[in-house]
């Protein structure tokens, strides 16, 4: 599926009234959402975003995404993260890094894409292992 310059994989619903949606995918171009390729030569990166498509856009508290995106600074300090207060405000938390950086010593289809699902699992579990973030997104989003 290809939304807006992007393709990935989307959980939750993009419906007002609704939990926030997740996408982990590719970015191949970041004029709809005021990003900007990280290798604009490859021209594709990795992203994960935390997003609230249309609706008004309620943040996460700030001092536990300061963790989080500290945390997977540290993880990975070529990462670009974006927490909401940059950028697109509909977008709570947008994290890129260039394809080029994970592709670039790889040749065969399984070991890439296990590198990939790495990548995402990494940093998924620095953003969600605890519930924290979930916990929070329950108490702004109640159903």
């Amino acid at each position: 599926m290809r939304i807006w310059d992007r393709v990935g994989v989307e959980f939750g619903q993009w419906i007002p009234n609704t939990f926030p949606g997740i996408l982990a995918g590719f970015l191949m171009c970041g004029e709809d959402h005021k990003l900007e390729i990280m290798d604009k030569e490859f021209g594709i990166d990795l992203l994960f975003t935390i997003d609230v498509g249309d609706r008004e856009a309620r943040g996460l508290p700030q001092d536990l995404l300061d963790e989080r995106t500290g945390a997977l600074r540290r993880l990975e300090p070529g990462l670009r993260i974006f927490d909401g207060r940059e950028n697109n405000r509909k977008q709570l938390l947008t994290i890129q890094e260039p394809l080029s950086a994970i592709l670039n010593e790889l040749t065969d289809d399984i070991p890439t894409a296990m590198r990939l699902y790495g990548r995402f699992y990494q940093w998924c579990g620095t953003l969600f292992g605890d519930g924290a973030i979930e916990m929070a997104i329950d108490d702004i989003w109640s159903v």
